[in-house]
């Protein structure tokens, strides 16, 4: 059966996650996350998701830059064009309703993480028994490498 675009989008939302597999609104949050840190353009934030996720997601152009156009409408960011030799570049701040929009998203997530913790004995039951080494070694790999760099 062919679904419509919007039939697709509808049901993309509804299951909660984009076409990459990635949920539904990380974009926007780790741009939050990431502009806390202090400004950047647009390059940067993309080049940020892509070493924070090993190379497995790199958001195109074509999903950040709609998305930054939306956070700037919003007033969750601001953006300044700054020059960098002959060219201008645009360069992305977070505004304090960001920053507010940033710490309710953040409590919203520890919910979820809360829920993903309570439900991975459903996920070690549905990993084949032999598997589960290498699948709690792998976990701890990743834990490791982000907590302690």
């Amino acid at each position: 059966m062919h679904m419509s675009r919007g039939e697709y989008e509808s049901r993309r939302l509804d299951e909660g996650i984009c076409h990459s597999g990635v949920p539904v609104g990380l974009l926007m949050h780790y741009i939050l996350h990431r502009l806390k840190t202090g400004p950047a353009h647009g390059y940067q934030l993309l080049a940020a998701i892509e070493n924070k996720t090993q190379k497995v997601w790199r958001p195109s152009p074509g999903s950040l830059y709609p998305m930054i156009k939306k956070m700037l409408k919003s007033g969750l960011i601001s953006v300044k064009e700054v020059r960098e030799g002959r060219r201008v570049k645009r360069l992305y701040s977070i505004t304090p309703q960001g920053l507010l929009h940033l710490a309710k998203a953040k409590e919203a997530f520890l919910h979820a993480s809360q829920r993903i913790a309570a439900s991975r004995r459903l996920l070690v039951d549905i990993v084949d028994q032999e598997d589960i080494p290498a699948f709690i070694k792998e976990g701890a790999k990743i834990y490791l490498r982000y907590t302690y760099w």
